[in-house]
């Protein structure tokens, strides 16, 4: 390869599907070979799906996580992001006021430990009344730890924990965020449209995540 190769033409071959796939299986096979903690993968790239009752609308919430794995008996919820991550994306509060605030990464990662526990057609692998950890391996970056969601919230003491009671806040927010939309049919986590046969109307709300509302 020509080792004059511009700024734009690298970005393009990083972002390249084939090049992610081959990063992202190094990366699962370094960390299973080097670690000295017993690491037990438990799905990886699964869809799970849950659907909440909202102003008498029934509004499916779905999102695809890339990776679910048991350290230590730690459950962990594992995202894989080709981007720039920085730790302020990945900190948040479940009691936020105003939820436009909250961070889009920080949120996505909310939102699939709140659907790896809600899905009852997934049964857990680990005890679901345990808290779990949630976080994002840098692509960029193949020899960073797992960047890891803080939950800033006064009340608890343990800011890495994803607990029931944090659980229960996020789906508050989700109603709060789905309820803002009149007639809603469809949400998808992670900031991918959905397409529909129907006339639809997508609103952007905060960054990428995207609802679909029938017109």
């Amino acid at each position: 390869m020509n080792e004059l190769i511009t700024i734009t033409e690298k970005k393009a071959i990083l972002d390249s599907q084939m090049v992610k796939d081959l990063i992202l299986v190094e990366k699962q096979i370094k960390e299973l070979k080097e670690s000295p903690k017993e690491i037990i993968i438990l799905e990886l790239e699964e869809t799970f799906k849950h659907y909440l009752e909202i102003n008498g609308t029934k509004v499916l919430v779905k999102g695809q996580i890339d990776r679910i794995d048991e350290v230590d008996g730690q459950c962990r919820i594992i995202d894989y992001k080709s981007g720039a991550v920085t730790e302020k994306d990945l900190e948040g509060s479940t009691v936020e006021e105003d939820i436009t605030k909250l961070k889009e990464k920080w949120l996505q990662l909310m939102i699939y430990a709140w659907l790896y526990n809600r899905d009852k057609n997934h049964i857990p692998k680990h005890d679901s009344g345990k808290p779990v950890e949630a976080g994002i391996y840098p692509l960029r970056n193949f020899s960073a730890d797992l960047m890891k969601v803080k939950i800033v919230n006064d009340r608890t003491n343990h800011p890495n924990k994803i607990t029931l009671e944090i659980l229960d806040d996020i789906e508050a927010i989700l109603h709060r965020l789905i309820g803002e939309i009149q007639h809603v049919s469809y949400v998808e986590a992670g900031g991918r449209e959905v397409s529909s046969s129907r006339n639809h109307l997508f609103l952007q709300h905060h960054h990428t995540w995207q609802y679909q509302c029938n017109v």
